[in-house]
C-alpha cells in the first residue's frame, strides 16, 4: 500500500487485535445454535475472500478500503482456526481419534505455511496474483467443503435416528453441523 516496513507493522497490529472479536462472536454463535458451525466457517471464509479481494484488487488510491479488507481477511482467517479445530474434536469419539484429528489439522496448518512460501513468489512481488488467488481458492473450497460436510452429517444423523447406523460406536452420538 506504499507504507514503509515500520508503518506496515504498526498498521498490521490493529487488524490482528480485531481478529479476536470475530473469533469470539462466531465461536459463541456456533456453540449457541445447533447446526451453525458449518455456516460460521462459511461466513468467516467469505469474509476472508472479500477482504483478500479488497486489499489485493482495489486501486492503490483506495487505501482505506484496502486497509478495511485486511481487517476482514485477518478476522476471517483467525476465527476459522478454532471453529475447524472444535468441529473436528466434536465429530469423533475417543481420545485416540481426537488426538489424530487434531494432529492432522495442525499438520495441514504447517503445510499451509509451506505452500504460502511457494505460491507467494518474489517474482510476483507487489501483486502476488498466484498467492492471492490460491488463498481465495482454498477458502472457497473451505466454504464448499463445510456445507457439504454439514449436509453429510445431517444425513448420517437422520440415519442414526432411524436406527440404520450407529455413529462412532455409540447409539446416542450425533454429529454437530
Amino acid at each position: 500500500m506504499g507504507f514503509n516496513n515500520i508503518e506496515t507493522m504498526v498498521l498490521n497490529a490493529p487488524a490482528h487485535g480485531y481478529g479476536i472479536f470475530p473469533a469470539l462472536i462466531t465461536a459463541y454463535i456456533a456453540d449457541k445454535w445447533r447446526h451453525c458451525r458449518a455456516w460460521t466457517i462459511v461466513f468467516n471464509a467469505v469474509c476472508l475472500i472479500v477482504g483478500t479481494c479488497m486489499y489485493s484488487q482495489l486501486p492503490l488510491s483506495q487505501k482505506a478500503a484496502r486497509y478495511a479488507g485486511i481487517f476482514l481477511a485477518v478476522g476471517g482467517a483467525n476465527a476459522n482456526v478454532p471453529l475447524v479445530m472444535s468441529w473436528a474434536q466434536t465429530s469423533v469419539r475417543g481420545q485416540g481419534k481426537r488426538a489424530v484429528s487434531a494432529a492432522i489439522i495442525v499438520a495441514w496448518g504447517g503445510v499451509g505455511g509451506i505452500l504460502a512460501g511457494v505460491v507467494f513468489m518474489q517474482k510476483e512481488a507487489l501483486k502476488y496474483p498466484t498467492g492471492v488467488f490460491f488463498t481465495i481458492g482454498v477458502n472457497a473450497f473451505t466454504a464448499v467443503a463445510s456445507v457439504a460436510l454439514s449436509f453429510w452429517f445431517r444425513y448420517q444423523n437422520s440415519r442414526a435416528n432411524r436406527g440404520a447406523v450407529i455413529l462412532e460406536g455409540d447409539p446416542t452420538f450425533r454429529y454437530q453441523g
